[in-house]
């Protein structure tokens, strides 16, 4: 496979994740090679490369269109993920000792510091790690694997759908609360947070919402092509 195939899909993936190509938006072969200047052949093979990411939806006789998440849909997703949590906490108050925090404690003191100045992206991007470091204490490598599931569907929620409701200084003060409570053994406390921190989160997305498509693929992805374009 040469080159221009992930070139296209890159910029594809940047325009779904930059909300410029909707959930539901109709991804045309046709349009797209029109767009690009290529033969629909290539256009295939990047909405494939796209399709890998859990992006795009392909139907046999419909094409290719931006992927979806119902409300139900997502709602279950945050309940999976608050269920292996809890279950997870639950364990982990009854045989860790002190020193075994210390590694969530750093990654909310991390959050909590870029924050102060500003840096929200590398918040945000840290942030999430707390729930894995959760996990990782638990050593126990199959709920490891379904979380690391659950995330990845969370991951594309977030890329497919803005979150009106987001607030990560209040997030990061649910994880401080959270060691907090499992550090004195207060189970009904911890189990009760990790509930009301995925609902939380979960309300923050209307994934039935209608959302208007581009006029046109070519006007959407225009910034992706003029980045194409431009000289090095």
């Amino acid at each position: 496979m040469t080159d221009r195939p992930r070139q296209i899909a890159k910029a594809i993936i940047a325009a779904i994740v930059a909300q410029a190509l909707p959930p539901g938006t109709k991804l045309g072969e046709r349009e797209l090679a029109e767009v690009w200047g290529t033969s629909r052949a290539v256009i295939k093979q990047a909405l494939i490369i796209v399709g890998e990411s859990g992006l795009v939806d392909t139907r046999m006789n419909r094409g290719a269109s931006v992927a979806q998440l119902g409300q139900r849909e997502a709602y279950e997703l945050f309940e999976a993920l608050s269920a292996v949590e809890q279950g997870v906490a639950f364990q982990l108050m009854q045989r860790l000792s002190g020193r075994e925090w210390e590694v969530m404690a750093a990654n909310v003191d991390e959050v909590d510091a870029a924050i102060d100045l500003g840096d929200n992206v590398h918040a945000d991007d840290i942030g999430p790690i707390f729930h894995d470091h959760l996990l990782a204490l638990s050593g126990n490598r199959a709920l490891q694997e379904v979380h690391a599931r659950l995330v990845r569907r969370m991951q594309l929620l977030r890329q497919l759908y803005v979150n009106r409701d987001y607030h990560r200084c209040r997030l990061n003060d649910d994880h401080r609360d959270l060691l907090d409570h499992m550090r004195a053994g207060r189970v009904t406390e911890a189990l009760s947070l990790i509930q009301n921190h995925y609902q939380s989160i979960a309300r923050g997305y209307d994934v039935e919402a209608p959302v208007a498509e581009p006029a046109s693929l070519k006007e959407a992805l225009a910034p992706w092509l003029e980045t194409e374009t431009a000289p090095a």
